[in-house]
């Protein structure tokens, strides 16, 4: 019984942490060259009914912060290497609780995704794209919500370039 509780907390834990994080995905065509990209511009972005322009500028503004680290120099469209683009969306998500650990038999919450695609200039291919999903809180401070945009864009473009 006691291996049983401990495993129980373990997985409650684990439930806990991936709750506050952000979960993230990548993906690349095989046989890039990471190594020649050196310059970037922005693709047309378009607000949604989900996502402003306001969000748009923050999350663009974090992506040009992440990829100055890695080397990369915002340039206009006719000079880029890659072309850069995001797609960000709101959905509403159902978290069904274990009765043993809540009062509440389900958790209904917004968790936000953001995708973002690298193109290569030239030939028009997607060369790498980057996934984050993360719970969204509601009523935060303008200051939180750019602390959390920033930390998914963090969190996707730590997977850049791969390895």
């Amino acid at each position: 019984m006691r291996n049983h509780t401990l495993l129980r907390l373990a997985l409650m834990a684990v439930a806990l942490s991936s709750c506050s994080g952000v979960k993230t995905r990548s993906d690349y065509t095989e046989g890039t060259d990471f190594s020649i990209y050196k310059t970037y511009a922005w693709l047309p972005q378009h607000p949604t009914p989900d996502i402003s322009e306001i969000v748009i500028r923050r999350i663009q503004s974090a992506v040009d912060g992440e990829l100055a680290k890695d080397g990369l120099e915002l340039v206009p469209a006719a000079d880029a290497d890659l072309m850069v683009t995001q797609k960000s969306g709101v959905q509403e998500k159902v978290q069904v609780n274990d009765p043993y650990y809540s009062y509440d038999a389900y958790d209904v919450y917004e968790q936000g995704t953001l995708v973002i695609d690298l193109v290569d200039a030239k030939d028009k291919k997607l060369v790498w794209r980057g996934t984050g999903e993360m719970r969204i809180a509601e009523d935060v401070a303008m200051e939180e919500r750019e602390e959390r945009i920033q930390k998914v864009v963090s969190a996707v473009l730590g997977k850049y370039p791969p390895h």
